[in-house]
């Protein structure tokens, strides 16, 4: 069975007892009309949402590395600022894979955030 809530209120509560799968389907049609058809709707999409590694190379929008090196370089190129490490130290590194099994040195995190 589906169901289809708003807020706290169950939009399929005044249906008949005999309704189907298309009656409900026409409420969270309407339903989501309205939330789409609002003048203040907006999307966050983050870097690497629609990212696609073929064959060595990344396709699509890509993850956050490139924009991770160049703010690391920038960085670096300031005077009087601190390098990536300072906020990332050996330490907390550590304790993300001890504590949580976090281990930002894996393959899977290199190419994101971690340089």
């Amino acid at each position: 069975m589906i169901n289809f809530r708003k807020g706290n209120k169950d939009e399929f509560a005044k249906l008949p007892p005999e309704a189907g799968l298309d009656d409900r389907a026409d409420i969270i049609r309407r339903h989501l009309a309205e939330v789409f058809g609002s003048k203040n709707l907006s999307f966050l999409i983050g870097s690497g949402c629609s990212s696609y590694m073929h064959e060595g190379n990344e396709l699509g929008i890509p993850t956050m590395g490139p924009l991770a090196t160049e703010f690391q370089a920038t960085l670096q190129g300031l005077p009087g600022l601190p390098g990536f490490g300072a906020f990332v130290t050996p330490e907390q590194r550590d304790a993300l894979k001890d504590r949580l099994g976090i281990d930002l040195t894996h393959e899977d995190f290199r190419k994101n955030l971690v340089p």
